[in-house]
Formats: C-alpha cells, structure tokens, sequence
C-alpha cells in the first residue's frame, strides 16, 4: 500500500510542479495508471 501511496504523491507533485497543470494532469493520470498496474500484478 505504501507503494501506491508514493506513487500517487509523485503524480500529484508531477501535476503540481509542471507550468501548465491542466495539461500535465492526462499525462500524470497515463502514468499513475500504468505504474499502480505494475504494482499491484502479482505474477
């Protein structure tokens, strides 16, 4: 849980930090998507 947990804080400071928020957010949800799939497969 601590994993999505950073994950998620590191796209909402992605999103935060970026000079146009509205159009960094698709692109931090893309990848917040992608990186909680690979954390939560259990192969």
């Amino acid at each position: 849980m601590a994993r999505q947990i950073g994950a998620a804080l590191n796209a909402a400071l992605w999103v935060a930090a970026a000079a146009d928020p509205a159009a960094a957010l698709p692109k931090a949800q893309h990848a917040f998507r992608l990186l909680a799939e690979g954390l939560l497969r259990r192969d």
